[in-house]
């Protein structure tokens, strides 16, 4: 090509390069446009990549035949990639609670889905003393970071977790629609509607993916996560669910279906590539009964049977069949913990060794109360100086319910109480002031006790249990319900036990020197249920006659064992008995010794009515009480 050829090929070639700038202009107002399609269905995005590749000029210096099989080949691979993966990353919410590792992955997802209703996190995991998971929802994202400084730290209860949230890229990516239509086909086609399960064994290898050579393994972050969206719309109900042969590595991604089908109760994990046992922490949210792990190298760490069940225990606590073996499990299956209490004994009324004891307690008690609720506490209240021994010491604790931590009723009364709390969980806030919090001899308990806020004790509410009495020593414990006063919101209500251990004065009187206070502030539904509890004990217990060893092991050695507490009290004063209280008497008397009314209240009426001294003495004179005392039975 000569010189003048070259030069005449110039305006050519710069008209060719101007028409390929304008085509670039009109390009970038095609994807605009695109764009604008793409935020209203996400699937064109798919379908716009196949049409872009249309429009590709050929490349120069190629002949067109050449141009035309690598456009097609181009093509192809381009529909085969986008067929088996993601085309582009999703957008999600990451959130992030922040220094709570140490509380367990499962106590934190648990807790908050406590709060937030149908709560669905995405692959939650520990990362640097953190834990992260992802949500779609931005209104269950906010719910969820509303919890911000509301939850707990379950080894530091004076730190409240930090939760934050951020918009970013999944670290999936978002599917095709005819992917998604084909997994959709698979998922339903191993469902079993006979068993209630769902076989997703092998997932990857289904002929539905390898006819048309779709790579869908469920180790796949973008695959797993479809499937846990499918099961959750479809399959929510299912209670046996099979991961077999899928080589997963972790359970990361595999643990968002705890939180899509809560009632897995079968599960399958065997011939996978699963490296450690703790990893099943991450579905301890099942109450999985019947479990496959083997042909997992995690199974390589242990040699002998009953170590490797105690560590499936430590995560799955009702299994009872472990690769295909019946064991024992730790816990009870499907009693869940809020309907364990007919497995716990029936609450009683109160317990004691000895009436004489109680009695001088409940006295004691009453006259403390009478000084403590007075509507003037701080002149009063020092009164109670006289109720302590010389070197006594007090303390008292505050602290919420960990199910109920919003119930502290008026904030500036609970500020007060917590000023002076010795709470051990909360010991880095006042170990370098004991004295705050430790209140040694009489003058200074009473001071403390006339600092504390007025309250008025529900004495109805009282249980007074005897823990033990040994010379002239005699501990007891008291629970009950009170409120600070004054208030004006009937739903605010505390509840405390107090530990108390006095001394024998030798006048029948005694003094405490210790006493230690719990109190924790409830809502008038826990208040509610308290009351219901008595009631309940009230109806369910039968007070035994004493140490009449009617229904009791002899206990000889009982009254000559306290000889301070009981033998020097000067002996009761007789009080008339009102007749509804002597036909209770009578009946219950009655009703645990066989005996009819009329001789029961014979009994009664020639020990004064005094329902222990009458106890010991039908026992003495048993044998001498004629046949027709006793009701006979048909």
């Amino acid at each position: 090509m000569n010189a003048d050829s070259r030069y005449n090929s110039q305006p050519h070639n710069r008209m060719m390069n101007y028409r390929s700038r304008g085509n670039a202009h009109a390009d970038v107002r095609q994807r605009t446009r695109r764009h604008d399609l793409v935020s209203i269905d996400p699937d064109i995005q798919a379908r716009a990549d196949i049409v872009d590749d249309d429009n590709d000029v050929p490349a120069r210096g190629k002949s067109e035949v050449q141009n035309v099989k690598m456009h097609t080949y181009l093509k192809q691979s381009k529909q085969l990639h986008d067929a088996s993966s993601g085309t582009r990353n999703m957008f999600a919410t990451q959130v992030t609670v922040k220094h709570c590792a140490s509380s367990g992955l499962h106590h934190i997802l648990k807790t908050i889905s406590y709060y937030v209703d149908n709560f669905r996190p995405i692959a939650p995991q520990i990362r640097d003393n953190d834990i992260e998971f992802y949500v779609m929802d931005s209104a269950e994202a906010a719910a969820i970071v509303a919890m911000n400084k509301r939850i707990v730290d379950k080894k530091n209860r004076g730190n409240r977790l930090t939760i934050y949230s951020r918009r970013s890229n999944a670290p999936w990516s978002n599917l095709d629609r005819r992917l998604r239509d084909v997994i959709t086909n698979v998922v339903r086609k191993r469902y079993n509607a006979a068993t209630n399960t769902l076989d997703l064994s092998d997932f990857g290898g289904d002929s539905d993916f390898t006819s048309k050579k779709m790579l869908c393994g469920l180790s796949r972050n973008d695959i797993m996560v479809t499937v846990c969206d499918i099961v959750e719309k479809e399959f929510g109900n299912i209670t046996g669910l099979s991961l077999k042969d899928n080589r997963l590595r972790s359970l990361i991604y595999p643990s968002t279906l705890c939180f899509r089908a809560k009632k897995i109760k079968i599960l399958d994990l065997s011939n996978n590539d699963l490296m450690k046992l703790d990893v099943l922490d991450r579905i301890s949210f099942w109450e999985v009964e019947k479990l496959h792990v083997e042909n997992n190298p995690l199974c390589t760490n242990y040699t002998t049977a009953d170590e490797y069940t105690r560590d499936v225990h430590k995560y799955l606590p009702y299994v009872s069949y472990l690769d295909g073996v019946n064991v024992e499990p730790k816990a009870i299956p499907g009693v869940k913990e809020d309907k364990r209490s007919h497995l716990l004994p029936k609450m009683r009324l109160g317990y004691s060794d000895n009436d004489s004891v109680k009695a001088m307690v409940e006295n004691f008690l009453n006259e403390y109360f009478i000084l403590y609720d007075d509507p003037d506490p701080v002149n009063k209240r020092k009164l109670l100086i006289n109720a302590y021994y010389e070197n006594a010491e007090f303390s008292y604790a505050v602290n919420t319910v960990e199910t109920q931590p919003y119930a502290k009723g008026d904030a500036g009364v609970y500020s007060a109480y917590l000023r002076g709390s010795r709470n051990i969980l909360l010991e880095d806030k006042w170990r370098n002031f004991p004295e705050r919090v430790g209140h040694n001899g009489a003058m200074a308990i009473a001071v403390q006790l006339s600092k504390m806020p007025a309250t008025q004790h529900q004495k109805e509410t009282f249980l007074l249990d005897i823990d033990f009495f040994h010379g002239n020593m005699c501990g007891f414990t008291l629970r009950g319900l009170f409120r600070d006063l004054p208030c004006n919101d009937e739903r605010q209500f505390k509840f405390f036990m107090r530990n108390m251990v006095v001394l024998s004065t030798g006048s029948g009187t005694m003094a405490i020197v210790l006493d230690t206070w719990h109190i924790i502030p409830v809502t008038k539904n826990l208040a509610d249920s308290y009351r219901q509890n008595l009631t309940t004990a009230a109806l369910v217990s039968v007070e035994l006659p004493g140490t009449s060893g009617l229904h009791q092991p002899p206990r000889e050695n009982i009254t000559g064992a306290v000889p301070s507490i009981v033998v020097t009290a000067p002996p009761p004063t007789p009080q008339p008995i009102d007749a509804n209280m002597r036909r209770q008497m009578i009946e219950r008397f009655s009703a645990q010794t066989g005996m009819t009314l009329p001789f029961a209240e014979r009994c009664l009426e020639d020990n004064n009515f005094d329902y222990e001294e009458a106890g010991r003495r039908f026992n003495e004179i048993r044998s001498q009480i004629p046949p027709e005392a006793f009701r006979t039975t048909s």
